[in-house]
């Protein structure tokens, strides 16, 4: 599956020059993977309460290998106001959440609770 995301920035970016409105991430690889680690966890409680741990170092790292567009990341990553930046970490986890679907099967099965997630 070749997955993309676009979003929609709700504050456009000055990059060289010129007004940057979306931005688009693709699906993540298994090299990826291996590098990285997994950008979240869910775990279970022995209360029976289910949570989601996210790892914020491999977020980072996802954002910015998955960022196809526009280039040049680390140029203009700080820029970003923090609604941007949490529609960002919501894609990388979609993405990450939704790139295999029999990999989703799996999470599904032994953590309902992440369909809240892929709902969105």
């Amino acid at each position: 599956m070749t997955a993309e995301i676009n979003i929609e920035l709700a504050a456009p970016l000055v990059i060289d020059g010129g007004t940057c409105n979306v931005i688009v991430l693709r699906a993540p690889t298994l090299q990826e993977l291996r590098e990285f680690g997994e950008p979240v966890q869910f775990v279970q409680h022995h209360s029976g309460v289910d949570f989601v741990h996210n790892h914020h170092a491999a977020i980072d790292a996802y954002t910015r290998r998955l960022i196809v567009s526009p280039e040049n990341v680390d140029d203009w990553i700080g820029d970003l106001g923090l609604a941007d930046t949490f529609q960002i970490i919501d894609a990388v986890l979609r993405l990450w959440l939704m790139s295999d679907d029999a990999a989703r099967q799996t999470r599904l099965a032994a953590f309902p609770e992440s369909e809240r997630i892929l709902r969105r």
